[in-house]
């Protein structure tokens, strides 16, 4: 079995916590930012996991893309 393709995909919930926005959340929190992983095979498996970054979903989606990627593909 050979990884053919590993994809970071980006999503945001929106939602209303309700909260003041203190501690580690200076500001009142109005999304929830994912990166989901889907890694395919030649051999018509795919899966699924998360890598999940305090709003640094972005760059952990980059990451995955430019640097694990070619080492796993």
């Amino acid at each position: 079995m050979i990884i053919t393709a590993v994809e970071p995909i980006l999503l945001r919930v929106p939602f209303e916590a309700g909260g003041r926005g203190v501690g580690i959340m200076p500001t009142t929190w109005t999304a929830l930012d994912f990166c989901l992983v889907r890694i395919t095979t030649d051999g018509g498996i795919t899966g699924w996991g998360e890598a999940f970054g305090y709003f640094c979903h972005r760059t952990v989606g980059a990451l995955i893309e430019r640097s694990l990627a070619p080492l796993l593909v």
